[in-house]
């Protein structure tokens, strides 16, 4: 899956020459909905055309790193802690619809499949008790990295507000909220039997994410309304 595919997405809606194409290109900080609120970095590029006044489609390519640490369990007797770091791209289809009447509010729907790029993650399991059912103390750390899923689903909404640089370029802040419908690692393994959580919410990290880049809007240099949304230039 290379930037390609976003452009062949791209090719494939614009029918019309005269359709408003929008083009993104993004760094962003994203904050974990649970599990400490650790945060990620994350970077991308997404691109749309209008095919209505006030709707527009396209495709998005993401970059997206899931770093959470699980410890609610680090002062029990017995217990079990994980730390993960993965690091997923995205390519996902968008549609994308104007908030307002002057079009520098919008809001996007997407959803795609992601393959990994790299991943660690370690399991932490110990025992404090002298002797128990279960045996003698332990405490022992047992590498996961290998059980990484290959592949995951991600589905997410967000809002942008644009602000003019000059020409065809504008400035543009995002706010992202994108979580995983399928686990990254199999719940069933052995590794993390006992743990006092819902290892599927675990697996299936939620982030809100800050972005800010920069846009090119077609036809938007002499425009009355740069970011309206429209199908023909005419619109304008």
């Amino acid at each position: 899956m290379k930037k390609t595919l976003i452009l062949i997405l791209i090719s494939i809606i614009s029918f019309n020459a005269f359709a408003d194409s929008y083009y993104f290109a993004w760094d962003g900080i994203g904050v974990a909905a649970k599990h400490n609120w650790n945060t990620a970095y994350s970077y991308g590029s997404y691109q749309y055309k209008g095919i209505a006044n006030g709707l527009g489609t396209g495709g998005m390519e993401i970059y997206q790193t899931y770093n959470i640490n699980y410890d609610q369990e680090k002062n029990n007797t017995v217990g079990t802690a994980m730390r993960y770091k993965v690091l997923y791209r995205f390519v996902s289809p968008m549609v994308a619809f104007q908030m307002n009447k002057s079009g520098n509010l919008q809001c996007y729907v997407t959803g795609g499949v992601g393959d990994l790029q790299s991943g660690t993650a370690t399991v932490h399991k110990w025992s404090h008790v002298p002797w128990s059912q279960a045996g003698a103390a332990y405490d022992s750390s047992i590498d996961q990295s290998a059980t990484v899923n290959s592949y995951a689903i991600r589905l997410g909404f967000g809002f942008v507000q644009f602000f003019p640089l000059g020409g065809n370029f504008h400035m543009f802040m995002n706010e992202d909220f994108g979580w995983i419908a399928t686990p990254l690692f199999d719940v069933t393994d052995p590794a993390y039997s006992g743990m006092r959580t819902n290892t599927a919410h675990l697996f299936e990290p939620a982030y809100f994410s800050f972005r800010i880049g920069i846009a090119f809007i077609t036809h938007s240099r002499d425009a009355k309304n740069p970011y309206k949304i429209y199908f023909k230039e005419e619109g304008r």
